[in-house]
């Protein structure tokens, strides 16, 4: 597990503007977990406050993919 604060120092590390995090569920079951959907909220939030997008959050398994922006609408981008 990353906190959202290693990951938004990577980010400023590198100067994103935008940035596209992914995880895996080997389960095979990519539906994102209460966990899962409250981490990436506290992390755009945290984004959006030093001026960095978060443009996708993926979740892969051996046989899927799910993203995020395509199915929650607080990842929408403004």
């Amino acid at each position: 597990m990353i906190s959202p604060r290693d990951i938004i120092s990577k980010a400023l590390m590198f100067h994103a503007s935008h940035i596209i995090i992914a995880h895996n569920h080997p389960s095979g079951e990519c539906t994102p977990s209460k966990t899962d959907i409250m981490m990436t909220k506290k992390l755009k939030e945290g984004l959006e406050l030093v001026g960095i997008g978060l443009y996708d959050h993926l979740i892969i398994s051996p046989k899927e993919s799910y993203s995020m922006k395509d199915h929650l609408p607080f990842m929408n981008i403004r």
